[in-house]
């Protein structure tokens, strides 16, 4: 999987930081989210941000320049845009 995000360098990345959406334990083999969060801090930039902090009260933050908010809750969702110079990089094959 995570040769196949970088080859195809996707302009968008959607990351669901809710435990049971991925069913992590404390045993769990962590490459996938350690690779995305390593590889969305290198190449992309959030630009949006939904904040699950109850059952009522879900708050969202979209910003095209970048979010700075921080989620306050355990449950979350990131949305990453592609920076233009990584496409750039990537097409290179750097």
């Amino acid at each position: 999987m995570i040769s196949e995000i970088e080859a195809a360098a996707p302009e968008f990345l959607v990351f669901v930081r809710v435990s049971f959406s991925w069913l992590e334990q404390k045993d769990s083999n962590r490459l996938v989210l350690d690779w995305a969060d390593q590889y969305a801090r290198s190449n992309y930039r959030a630009v949006g941000l939904v904040d699950i902090e109850s059952m009522d009260r879900t708050v969202y933050s979209w910003d095209e320049k970048g979010v700075v908010a921080t989620p306050r809750s355990e449950y979350f969702v990131w949305i990453f845009k592609r920076n233009d110079s990584s496409r750039g990089a990537q097409a290179a094959g750097l």
